[in-house]
Order: structure tokens, then C-alpha cells, then sequence
């Protein structure tokens, strides 16, 4: 994951970052508030100060790692921002730096959360946008498009 931005640091994001970490690692419901308290150094008590809950911690990570997955990339061969899939795939391509982001992303797919749906929508209607693009340019065939349409 990349570090913690000089403005970041502050004990709140110390705390969202490692509860982002230990819950796409070992699961929501696995990862304890003590859990997250004690790798960052502070009392379960501030973690609750800062976040109300630990549901309320879980809405802040999912949040933050939305507006990091929709941050606008590099544009495509259109001129479209591809937005979230171009920002994933940029993260595979350095997945020791972004593995606690990746991880956390596929809990959030997996869990049916509120969060997770969004970004699946999100997936899809990237999808169904270059699937278009390619059968509008013809470097997609119909047939395949059908296909993977499906």
C-alpha cells in the first residue's frame, strides 16, 4: 500500500488504513476494534472516538477506497476516463504496494455490502462501454460480443 501522505498521517488514517489491511485480510466480521488498536499503537477507546463503531470504521474504509478506485486515470483511446478498472488494473501491475487495497476491494465484492455493490455497477458499466466502443469500432465482432454479453 502506498505510504502515508505527509497530510495523512494523522492517527485517524493510521487507524482506517490498518483497519482497511486486517479487514481485507482477515474479514469484517474476524477483525476486531482491539485487533486494529493494537497494531496501530492506541486504545480501542480512540479508535471508537474517531469512528463510533466499528461498523462506522468499515463505512469510512469503504469510503476512502471508493474515492481512491474512482479516482479519474489516464484517459482511454476515446477520451473517456475509465475511472475504476483502469485504476485496478494499474494496482495489479504493483500489487505488493496495493495487495491491502486488492484484498479489501475483493472482500467488498464478496460481502454484498452497499459499497461492494456500487463498485461491481461500476465494473459493468465499464465493461458494457468498451464492449460498445469495440463493436462501434469494429475490433469487437458481434457474434463475441453476444457472447460475452451473456
Amino acid at each position: 500500500m502506498r505510504s502515508v501522505l505527509p497530510e495523512d498521517a494523522t492517527t485517524r488514517a493510521r487507524i482506517r488504513d490498518t483497519a482497511i489491511e486486517l479487514f481485507g485480510r482477515d474479514g469484517f466480521r474476524e477483525t476486531t476494534v482491539r485487533a486494529i488498536a493494537t497494531r496501530v499503537g492506541v486504545s480501542p477507546g480512540l479508535v471508537l472516538h474517531h469512528f463510533g463503531s466499528k461498523d462506522g470504521l468499515r463505512e469510512a474504509c469503504d469510503d476512502y477506497i471508493l474515492a481512491e478506485v474512482e479516482k479519474p486515470g489516464e484517459t482511454i483511446g476515446n477520451g473517456e476516463k475509465p475511472g475504476a478498472s483502469a485504476n485496478i488494473q494499474s494496482w495489479l501491475g504493483r500489487t505488493d504496494e496495493h495487495r491491502p487495497w486488492l484484498r479489501y476491494i475483493g472482500r467488498m465484492l464478496a460481502d454484498g455490502s452497499q459499497a461492494g455493490d456500487h463498485l461491481f455497477a461500476e465494473f459493468v458499466a465499464y465493461t458494457e462501454r468498451v464492449f460498445a466502443e469495440g463493436r462501434r469500432t469494429g475490433r469487437c465482432a458481434r457474434r463475441a460480443t453476444r457472447t460475452c454479453a451473456r
